[in-house]
């Protein structure tokens, strides 16, 4: 018996060292970037759900989730990559998310990546507990839908809170989040408020235990604002076809050189050379209600 056992350790050892070699060599073949500690959520511990949640949109983070989602692909079971949309719009970070992820698919990465819009996740403030539980079936039947057994979904920081919010005095019940509702193992991660100078690139850290909601933290080694492309036609097109309008063209793109400058002076104030000092929550801070309506319950 003991032979026996000791000869199916051997298999699975060797088995697990083929698949681990496959997966290294993808990766590299399709030029995953490096990401620290992904071992705690790819091979034999990957979730069936890993939630990222950011607390404000930078340059990095969308580039961290496409290669995240580059590595955890490169085991060949397809991977459904969910990506919010944003009432601003798409920023130029965002942009190069998705040309990042869709060259990904085109190297044969088995990425399904899809827009999570307002028709999973319906804004109310009544009954919130059965709204989260609906998005969570919601996005349960997309994954399954798409043809994918997992799922990594980039989401904002309150929405990937894996553990019931607690009440706060008579005007705020409390309520389960989405994630909760979720069936299989999850794994749910918050952009680390502040960035980790010193680290090559992301890194993926967990907790001994789950702190205000998350199971670990994804760490940015820098943290820097966005900008969102508004394309416009240079001065020259403008002038070829409107003569009569070469004349505000010119002073146009003369205002938009100023506007950038002035920005890009403000932005290395504001963010001292780029990068975003963002202050930790307080341990003990609370999600509050998005209104205060007297008839807002959970139930």
């Amino acid at each position: 018996m003991r032979s026996g056992l000791g000869i199916a350790a051997v298999a699975v050892a060797v088995i697990t060292a083929c698949s681990d070699a496959r997966s290294a060599r993808l990766a590299s073949q399709w030029g995953c970037g490096p990401v620290e500690g992904l071992a705690a959520i790819s091979g034999d511990r990957a979730p069936d759900w890993l939630l990222v949640g950011e607390f404000t949109e930078t340059s990095e983070a969308p580039a961290a989730i496409a290669e995240i989602a580059c590595h955890l692909a490169s085991d060949g079971r397809p991977l459904f990559v969910g990506i919010p949309e944003y009432a601003g719009g798409a920023t130029d970070a965002e942009d190069a998310m998705r040309e990042r992820l869709g060259a990904l698919i085109a190297k044969g990465a088995p990425l399904i990546v899809e827009s999570i819009g307002e028709e999973d996740h319906p804004l109310t403030l009544r009954h919130k507990d059965r709204v989260e539980k609906a998005w969570a079936e919601a996005l349960t039947a997309r994954v399954a839908a798409a043809g994918a057994s997992r799922a990594l979904l980039f989401l904002p920081h309150a929405s990937a809170i894996a553990e019931r919010v607690a009440p706060i005095g008579d005007r705020f019940a409390g309520y389960t989040p989405m994630p909760v509702f979720l069936k299989g193992d999850i794994v749910s991660l918050e952009i680390a408020p502040s960035p980790a100078v010193g680290l090559p690139g992301p890194a993926i850290r967990i907790h001994r235990e789950m702190m205000n909601g998350f199971h670990g933290q994804l760490a940015l080694n820098r943290m820097t604002r966005p900008g969102i492309d508004l394309p416009l036609p240079p001065p020259q097109a403008v002038a070829e076809a409107r003569p009569d309008l070469a004349e505000s063209a010119g002073r146009d793109a003369r205002l938009d050189a100023e506007i950038q400058r002035e920005a890009l002076e403000q932005a290395r104030d504001y963010l001292d050379i780029g990068e975003v000092d963002l202050a930790p929550l307080p341990g003990d801070m609370r999600l509050e209600p998005e209104l205060d309506l007297p008839d807002f319950e959970a139930e």
